[in-house]
């Protein structure tokens, strides 16, 4: 389990994915119960799970209490998005996004400094 501020993750290995997941589920359920005795909330939404490696093709039910968790292609973790195939092509399309916003405002900048020192 790694806690970071207001994030919880929580990271299982294990030979397949039957002893994961039944790994997990009881690790989840032992962490709702802390969540419970420290009067701390969980954001449902929030809430899901990535499954890494050759056999995620095999089911996998995550539980909290009775709520189903929310399977996903990838997650987030420290400004970092990890995908299922980790070939980081999330993470890099996210970056690229993000510099594009800035891209504009350096240019225009340039611009302005450029027509200031020619005048």
């Amino acid at each position: 389990m790694k806690l970071f501020a207001d994030d919880t993750n929580l990271f299982v290995q294990g030979p397949d994915i039957c002893h994961v997941s039944d790994h997990a589920n009881l690790l989840l359920s032992k962490l709702h119960n802390c969540f419970v005795a420290s009067k701390l909330t969980l954001s449902w939404p929030k809430t899901c799970y990535t499954v890494f490696g050759k056999n995620r093709n095999d089911t996998c039910v995550l539980k909290l209490t009775d709520y189903k968790l929310q399977q996903v292609d990838h997650c987030k973790y420290l400004e970092l998005y990890l995908d299922k195939n980790l070939d980081w092509t999330v993470h890099i399309d996210y970056v690229y996004k993000k510099i594009l916003k800035y891209v504009g405002i350096f240019l225009q900048t340039a611009e302005q400094n450029s027509t200031c020192m020619s005048a």
